[in-house]
């Protein structure tokens, strides 16, 4: 018996065995799609949630750095007279006014009540917090 070239493999079917054979192993190119498909969904899925929690808790940070920031800017604004340097983390704008009251119900001597207006906002990319107090002037 002579040996096979490769012409008579490639008609004969034993260089190119595409016959189907009862115990296959490995997966079908559908079936790896389909589960990188579904992988791709549940990663996309998940980005979605973290990114939704960071900007949530960038929010719970500025809800609760928003008071503190206005306390403290009332605070310079009573001691000092003058308004509190800007920083470039958050936008702080402060506000005083005069305000005088008439009232017929103030004691003997006293025509007017002198009070000051303070109005602080404090404002990031999305938010903002805006504190309106009166203080006795001095």
């Amino acid at each position: 018996m002579r040996p096979l070239s490769r012409t008579d493999m490639f008609h004969s079917g034993t260089a190119f065995n595409f016959s189907y054979r009862g115990n296959r192993s490995g997966f079908t190119l559908i079936e790896v799609m389909v589960s990188i498909a579904i992988i791709s969904v549940i990663f996309i899925s998940l980005f979605r949630m973290q990114a939704s929690s960071a900007d949530l808790a960038r929010a719970c940070e500025f809800s609760v750095m928003a008071p503190i920031l206005a306390g403290n800017l009332i605070a310079e604004a009573e001691h000092d007279s003058g308004i509190p340097s800007l920083d470039n983390e958050k936008e702080r704008e402060i506000l005083i006014s005069d305000v005088f009251f008439k009232s017929p119900d103030l004691p003997e001597g006293i025509s007017r009540w002198h009070m000051k207006k303070i109005i602080v906002q404090i404002r990031d990319k999305k938010r903002t917090y805006m504190v309106t107090t009166w203080r006795w002037a001095r």
